[in-house]
């Protein structure tokens, strides 16, 4: 989340090329699971070690949309 927060100020540009990303997935019928948005898979501060890696119950959280 606070790596996040940080992208939405000084490196937009990844956020840009998440969706880009995202566009480009959908027209080929691929599924991309997570996000530098930690809230798309309802991850909070608390699971995260640091500013970017999450804790196994953020990975949960991520995997399940495996399944959906």
């Amino acid at each position: 989340p606070d790596l996040y927060k940080k992208f939405l100020t000084e490196k937009p540009i990844l956020l840009e090329i998440e969706d880009e990303f995202r566009e480009l997935a959908k027209l080929n019928n691929i599924k991309i699971i997570g996000s530098y948005n930690p809230e798309r898979n309802s991850c909070d501060a608390s699971e995260f070690y640091d500013g970017i890696h999450p804790r196994g119950s953020c990975v949960e959280k991520i995997l399940k949309e495996l399944v959906l």
